[in-house]
């Protein structure tokens, strides 16, 4: 299940990344950065939460934390939420989209 879960993150991520974004480059490079951190960091943590908790709370404590961090981001982003699910965009969503002609579109 986390393969399933986990393989639409990388392209469904990097369209919520660089959506509307006048600098697509830099939050793309910062994404980078920070994700490779957090990776790097994962061991740590998981070290740390074995040694004073046990193995089961390197897994209950970093699941709280994503379930945490899962419900701010809907409450951030409720507004755009809402709109799509009554089928509007937002403000942002409807700044200058390219026009893209039929061939560009077969060629991409």
């Amino acid at each position: 299940m986390l393969g399933v879960f986990a393989a639409i993150y990388h392209p469904v991520g990097l369209a919520l990344l660089v959506q509307d974004r006048p600098n697509p480059g830099m939050a793309i490079a910062a994404n980078g950065v920070f994700g490779n951190l957090g990776v790097g960091s994962a061991a740590l943590a998981t070290g740390f939460f074995i040694d004073h908790g046990g193995w089961r709370i390197a897994f209950i404590v970093p699941g709280l934390l994503s379930i945490a961090f899962g419900g701010a981001w809907a409450l951030f982003a409720r507004r755009e939420i809402l709109a799509a699910m009554r089928g509007q965009r937002s403000a942002p969503a409807r700044r200058r989209r390219p026009a893209l002609d039929r061939a560009t579109v077969i060629r991409l």
